[in-house]
């Protein structure tokens, strides 16, 4: 059966791998143009970066076929980076959907 680019085993890396890397760049953008909490933005995109150069460490220094512990905590890493920064992307599209909703009611009154 011929490898299809429509299957399962070719999309959900290709998707994660998407996913991470606008995460990657939108926690980098925002550290650089945030005012407030931009620790916060360097200190997700740091977790996001640890994780993938321990992920890539762990990966080539394995003898075993089995996943080594240190896989999975940089496996962890990620998934933790990449939640807070969706989350935080939400909660920042949610406060200017917000401020763009009462700026409208103001000006219409």
């Amino acid at each position: 059966m011929p490898h299809s680019l429509l299957s399962a085993e070719f999309l959900l890396p290709l998707a994660s791998a998407a996913v991470l890397f606008v995460c990657l760049v939108f926690t980098s953008i925002q550290g650089w143009r945030s005012a407030r909490p931009r620790w916060y933005w360097h200190g997700l995109s740091l977790l996001l970066c640890a994780g993938i150069l321990i992920a890539v460490y762990a990966a080539e220094s394995s003898d075993t076929p089995e996943m080594p512990p240190l896989f999975s905590i940089a496996i962890w890493m990620l998934m933790a980076g990449m939640i807070a920064a969706i989350a935080s992307a939400f909660c920042l599209l949610t406060r200017r959907f917000l401020e763009y909703r009462t700026r409208q009611r103001e000006t219409s009154q």
